[in-house]
């Protein structure tokens, strides 16, 4: 089914919501510089999308399990020392409307993660800085989380009490919220990381790197298997349950979704579309 309205201009992002009941779609900006956020309700695919606009192009949007908030980013202005810093901006998609001020950082901003529950927002730089805070009043809860590299992923434990952060040094890393501090020593892949996520209904983290190794660690046990595939990857995602890795090889014009814990035993990939 052909979603309406049409989006005017070029697609820059897509995502779904955690329960997949919500797709939202960022673009370039129209004629008045700004960018649109088109919101979906699949449940309801008839219905035209709800439409917000931002200050900019949508670089990419994050959004919560339930589909009731979103955040949109805009990187800033990487030519004009002069221009616009990044923003990123929370919507509530029940009514198509902004929740309070965007967050204003300085240019170079790459990446967003959201968590509903505590209403907090994480935001990842080139400059290797995470930050985290509130998405209501843009108030940080720690101090800035720094990396060896520029942020490539971001992803809120489910509970909300932690954070996994990839970088283009090829390093994983999990933060305690609460204490600002790392549970688990960094591991490093060969490549930078595009994906770095904790499972939602286990204990386990899975993460990729461009380079084609990707590892799934326990963070209860501590137990951490890793795998090696024959080819770099242009973009990856990992299902919310973690048991499904879906990849685009570069050079292969298909995408192929692997059972994880069957690939650490050496099986085949579950699908090849």
């Amino acid at each position: 089914r052909n979603l309406q309205p049409r989006l005017p201009i070029l697609v820059t992002c897509v995502a779904f919501s955690g329960n997949g009941e919500k797709l939202l779609a960022g673009s370039e900006i129209d004629p008045s510089g700004m960018g649109t956020i088109h919101a979906w309700d699949l449940r309801q695919p008839q219905e035209p999308a709800r439409v917000m606009k931002q200050k900019g192009v949508v670089a990419e949007i994050a959004v919560d399990q339930e589909g009731v908030f979103a955040t949109s980013i805009y990187g800033g202005d990487p030519i004009n020392s002069k221009g616009a810093d990044g923003a990123a901006t929370t919507w509530d998609l029940r009514l198509g409307t902004q929740v309070g001020d965007p967050i204003v950082v300085d240019k170079g901003l790459l990446h967003v993660a959201i968590e509903s529950k505590q209403e907090l927002v994480a935001l990842g730089m080139t400059n290797g800085l995470v930050f985290v805070g509130s998405f209501r009043n843009g108030g940080e809860v720690l101090p800035p989380l720094s990396h060896s590299s520029s942020i490539s992923s971001l992803a809120f434990s489910a509970d909300g009490k932690s954070i996994v952060v990839g970088d283009g040094g090829g390093f994983v890393y999990h933060w305690e919220l609460a204490t600002g501090k790392l549970l688990f020593p960094q591991r490093q892949h060969k490549g930078d990381i595009l994906k770095a996520v904790p499972a939602a209904d286990s204990s386990l983290v899975v993460s990729v790197s461009r380079q084609g190794e990707f590892s799934v660690f326990d963070s209860k046990t501590q137990a951490l298997q890793t795998a090696r595939l024959k080819y770099t990857i242009d973009d990856a995602k990992v299902s919310r349950d973690g048991s499904l890795l879906i990849i685009a090889p570069r050079g292969v014009q298909a995408v192929q979704v692997w059972d994880i814990h069957e690939r650490m035993s050496e099986r085949r990939f579950v699908d090849i579309l």
